[in-house]
């Protein structure tokens, strides 16, 4: 605060104590507050060892908070100083031009290295209100020492210690590495496994293909099933991993389901395939192995819809409320039936409210010889409520585990469940970086339709999709005709590139019985987009064409020949890969970095502002002769950032 503040201050003090005084003056001005008051970042150099600029890397964005807590709207001037300086910027497309009084706004703020070694610099920002100090933001850029090409790695799940992701494969690990390897598992049950597949280099990885094939060793039975990514990438529809902004790491969910095999062979084979644009693992081949144990304990049925008039539920004629599950022994030995549980209650005779109870002669403690039978008598306690539970029956021999039968019982009036939209949750190609959709979950109206239940509503692991809050909680009650919402939020990646994941719905309607589930498939359509290249040529006053310029381009005038001594300096060249747009460059910042020591006349148009214009004059100073250096960078409309491009001015007499 100036000295004419605290003499405003002093006679409003004085005022306070007098009788008479005059009110005192009151002074509107801006009162700007940043938080934090320095921003850390990491980003991969965009140029390799040799110098090359390297494709598919994206800038860092963190966001800095302006407040302005004081009475006059301010407007802004940000600049950068320090010896990093080039390497930081605003994004062109998002950054404010001013903050209102009382109020906020944020600034994208981007760090793009174009080498190794770790940069610092300042964001100086000033509100135009010269009694007020410029607010000084510390900026500290670290280089990400990574591969300057994709590089794909997967990390195994451990199967005894579901927390271990320690087994990793990559192109320099041992076969034994690349396998994923599943507990012994029973016939007709499921065990999931989960594989992290990591970009460990610094351009983006495009996951182009994930299959599960058949493995030649084995038995035929094809037991593994993707479930996550319920919507597999493809060449057009990549699934992209970008290290720069956090989203270097997707989880993949594989699904061990074996099924009986006529061949008898209880070893269950298959591969998966991943295909990426990594140049030294294009295609990524992980071995997906697991026993498949035969149980020697069945049951017949294994499911009962005591709602459904079709449904005899074991019994020879249909019997109003009552089921008859005949346990059989397939082994050729004895078994012990060791117990029956209620998924609801844990209990060993009845479900929760006492909807399902097991009557009758409990086969619980008894031995079933080879070939032999015993029923279980289970009734159902008639409500309105749809309810679903299931009865698991286990079986020893000698100790050893004989294997589980599961069954399913349902009663009561069924929901109708659907959702709006149907199937699919598009969010298109969205302008703005976070995009919130709702997807309604509704119950059907009429006489037919029970109370829904939803026991929970769940989205893929995703960096791009999550579900937000209002959430839906479990045990959520739905009536006839009535819904509720879910929303979903879509962060589109700084690289673009299509992105797609699934909510799943887990409801008491059996028609979205698990493990399918009431699935709707989320998409979104954003082009991949690439980094722009920025392309800086310097014209004299009769070149009215400016020749096409390079990485580091040098240029030679003379003041004698030169009227006037300007030169125009443009980035009418530079390109952005990723966009069709016939002018998609939308920001372009001009920097003079250095010029003639004696120089002082020199100067350049806009100088470090990023402006819509693809070119600025350079006035040279007519008595100075010497080198001038100036760096373009150019953003797109996605505000990712080029790598500074630099030419070197060298003026003669």
């Amino acid at each position: 605060m100036k000295t004419v503040r605290l003499l405003l201050s002093l006679a409003a003090l004085a005022c306070t104590q007098a009788c008479r005084c005059t009110p005192p003056v009151v002074v509107n001005s801006p009162e700007l507050v940043a938080s934090p008051l320095a921003l850390s970042f990491n980003a991969c150099p965009s140029k390799d060892e040799a110098g090359h600029a390297v494709a598919d890397i994206s800038a860092d964005r963190q966001m800095l908070t302006l407040t302005n807590n004081g009475k006059a709207q301010a407007t802004l001037t940000l600049t950068f100083d320090g010896t990093g300086k080039d390497f930081f910027s605003t994004d062109a497309t998002n950054t404010p031009m001013t903050v209102d009084a009382l109020g906020s706004a944020e600034v994208p703020v981007l760090f793009a290295p174009t080498g190794k070694g770790d940069q610092k610099a300042q964001l100086i920002i000033d509100d135009a209100d010269a009694e007020t100090a410029v607010l000084n933001i510390g900026l500290t850029g670290a280089v990400i020492n990574r591969p300057a090409q994709p590089t794909v790695a997967a990390a195994m799940q451990n199967n005894t210690t579901l927390t271990d992701f320690s087994t990793v494969c990559n192109i320099d690990s041992p076969a034994a590495n690349c396998e994923l390897a599943f507990a012994d598992t029973l016939v007709k049950e499921a065990s999931t496994l989960k594989i992290k597949l990591r970009n460990t280099g610094c351009p983006a990885l495009k996951v182009t293909g994930i299959e599960v094939k058949q493995s030649t060793a084995g038995g035929g039975d094809l037991a593994y099933f993707l479930d996550v990514p319920a919507v597999t990438p493809s060449v057009g529809n990549p699934l992209v991993l970008s290290t720069a902004d956090g989203t270097s790491e997707v989880e993949l969910s594989i699904r061990f389901a074996p099924d009986v095999d006529a061949s008898g062979i209880t070893q269950r084979y298959a591969d998966l395939v991943i295909k990426t644009n990594d140049p030294a693992t294009p295609q990524m081949d992980i071995l997906l192995s697991g026993n498949a144990i035969e149980p020697a304990v069945y049951a017949s049925p294994t499911f009962c819809d005591f709602a459904d008039p079709n449904d005899l539920c074991g019994n020879s004629t249909k019997v109003t409320n009552k089921a008859a599950f005949l346990i059989k022994n397939g082994g050729n030995g004895d078994i012990t039936i060791d117990s029956t549980v209620f998924k609801s209650t844990g209990s060993a005779t009845s479900g929760t409210s006492g909807r399902f109870t097991i009557t009758g002669t409990p086969v619980a403690g008894t031995t079933i010889p080879a070939g032999g039978s015993k029923v279980l008598e289970v009734t159902h306690n008639e409500m309105p409520l749809y309810v679903v539970d299931t009865i698991t029956v286990s079986a020893s021999t000698g100790g050893q585990s004989a294997g589980r039968a599961i069954l399913t019982v349902a009663g009561g009036l069924k929901p109708c469940l659907s959702t709006d939209p149907m199937d699919q949750l598009d969010f298109k190609n969205p302008t703005s970086t976070v995009t919130v959709k709702s997807l309604f979950i509704k119950n059907g109206a009429g006489a037919q339709c029970g109370e829904l239940i939803i026991n929970g509503v769940t989205a893929d692991p995703s960096p791009q999709f999550a579900l937000v809050d209002p959430l839906v909680a479990p045990g959520t009650h739905v009536a006839a005709g009535s819904q509720v919402e879910a929303r979903v939020q879509y962060t589109k990646p700084v690289n673009g590139g299509s992105q797609f994941s699934v909510v799943r719905i887990d409801t008491n309607d059996l028609d979205y019985g698990p493990p399918a589930l009431k699935v709707v498939r989320l998409y979104s359509q954003s082009p991949l987009d690439q980094a722009p290249t920025a392309v800086l040529t310097g014209c004299t006053p009769t070149n009215t064409a400016c020749p096409t310029g390079g990485d580091v381009m040098n240029m030679t005038v003379h003041l004698s020949q030169l009227t006037p001594k300007t030169l125009t300096l443009s980035g009418k060249n530079s390109v952005d890969p990723g966009n069709s747009n016939p002018m998609p460059i939308r920001g372009y910042k001009f920097l003079l970095t250095n010029k003639p020591s004696n120089a002082a006349a020199a100067m350049l148009e806009n100088n470090g502002v990023t402006i819509t214009q693809d070119s600025v004059k350079l006035t040279l100073d007519p008595a100075a002769i010497g080198s001038y250096k100036v760096f373009l960078s150019v953003f797109d409309d996605s505000g990712q950032q080029s790598s500074p491009t630099q030419l070197l001015i060298n003026v003669y007499q």
